[in-house]
């Protein structure tokens, strides 16, 4: 498929493109929009053509850019001080990998999806974040990116580059400034504000923002998962994410991928949970459940269910995938 267009009032915020939002819908916070912004004419003209099917994915590359902050990793808030400092000598945030990334990685950077795909990141937050994000998130895969942009990428005055204000991603810059064939008909944006694609809203793939609560969330599946497992075997070591829990992607993931790293920070930081004490059963009810269990059957799709984790980034591969 060379270029797809996406029902944004099929979503759940009820964004509209040819509506100019004065606030981010993921947030209460009130935003500083330019109201002038909207897709131009010509983009709209291209916009209007219906996709069509190509025999192979390679015949056409396509462009794939991730946003960080909300949409591969959540970042830990600022620490207050009581003193002042220099914005540009702010302590940087911990990021943490949104679960699944792991596979996403693999799965962006296995041969037969790099045979059509391109992917870069494009953050609006300073240099110095971007790239403790971007080593979070790809390690040693990061010189496979074809290109990292921060917020001196966006063109803002001085006077806003160092405050939060509502910033937009023209996907003309990268259309222009790379070293590549890409358009309209080939460009992908993942990102979790839709105030960020207001120029080319038909290029937005927008997912959930990865928040506080959703981490604190797949912690909580994480430490459920890995207290199961020591009780299945005591003996096992550190506790690592079950295969079952991998996406099977066709010749493209390795078979045990964790849905959270265990080198994040956070895992470490989890409180142990007090054992509650069971009362003793007979063993004809014991007998019974025995018999019960065994008769369940068990599957990949169960096994994620239970778990409890944000499978944002495998609903994002078989979107690729589809392309």
């Amino acid at each position: 498929m060379e270029y797809r267009t996406y029902d944004y009032e099929s979503i759940d915020y009820n964004y509209d493109p040819s509506v100019k939002p004065s606030f981010d819908p993921y947030t209460d916070e009130q935003q500083e929009v330019n109201l002038t912004l909207a897709p131009s004419s010509s983009y709209l003209s291209i916009a209007s053509f219906p996709s069509k099917r190509l025999p192979s994915p390679s015949l056409s590359r396509k462009l794939l850019i991730l946003d960080l902050n909300g949409t591969l990793v959540y970042r830990s808030p600022h620490v207050r001080r009581s003193t002042r400092y220099d914005p540009a000598q702010r302590p940087l945030r911990t990021a943490h990998p949104r679960p699944y990334m792991p596979s996403f990685r693999s799965y962006l950077f296995h041969q037969s999806t790099r045979a059509w795909l391109d992917t870069m990141v494009w953050s609006s937050a300073q240099p110095h974040s971007v790239n403790d994000m971007v080593q979070k998130s790809f390690n040693s895969h990061q010189s496979q990116l074809v290109a990292i942009w921060a917020r001196d990428t966006l063109g803002l005055e001085e006077t806003d580059y160092h405050r939060k204000v509502q910033t937009t991603k023209d996907l003309s810059k990268a259309w222009s400034k790379l070293p590549l064939s890409h358009s309209a008909r080939t460009t992908l944006l993942l990102d979790d504000s839709p105030l960020k694609a207001i120029l080319q809203p038909y290029n937005h793939l927008c997912i959930r923002e990865y928040t506080g609560a959703l981490r604190q969330n797949d912690l909580q599946s994480y430490q459920r998962e890995a207290q199961a497992r020591i009780r299945t075997d005591p003996l096992s070591p550190s506790p690592i994410m079950s295969p079952s829990l991998s996406p099977t992607i066709p010749n493209s993931i390795p078979p045990s991928e964790p849905p959270i790293e265990d080198s994040d920070p956070a895992i470490s930081e989890l409180p142990p949970k007090t054992k509650k004490r069971r009362r003793p059963k007979d063993k004809k009810s014991k007998s019974s459940m025995s018999t019960s269990n065994s008769s369940q059957p068990t599957s990949t799709t169960l096994d994620i269910l239970s778990a409890g984790y944000d499978i944002t980034l495998l609903a994002v591969i078989g979107i690729l995938e589809a392309l």
